[in-house]
């Protein structure tokens, strides 16, 4: 099975994501729209997304620090993948870190 998540997520949903899509076959929703309220890592929207099953997702979550990666990604993508492309600056080891989070009380998406 493939996975289309970018992040490395905790929830695991991405395991059900071809039960979802015989889901949609099975009542006829291919090519409907997905509707996501907690999307993690967004395996199974990706998926869905992806493979053609849907036509469309529309993405959320509490955590509003998943909240703002995916806007990032979604609305500021080319700018990001640009940046990631074009830098040799390594965050993690400037740090000694491994893994990278930020406080959802840090910032704010206006």
């Amino acid at each position: 099975m493939m996975r289309y998540s970018p992040l490395r997520y905790p929830g695991g949903k991405g395991k059900i994501s071809s039960f979802f899509s015989e889901l949609f076959v099975a009542n006829n929703l291919i090519g409907g729209t997905y509707i996501e309220p907690y999307v993690g890592g967004g395996s199974i929207a990706l998926s869905l997304l992806i493979n053609g099953v849907a036509n469309q997702i529309i993405i959320n979550d509490k955590d509003r620090s998943l909240f703002a990666f995916w806007y990032l990604l979604f609305f500021h993508g080319i700018m990001l993948s640009f940046s990631l492309f074009c830098s040799n600056f390594d965050f993690f080891s400037l740090y000694g870190l491994t893994a990278f989070a930020v406080s959802p009380v840090s910032f704010r998406i206006f």
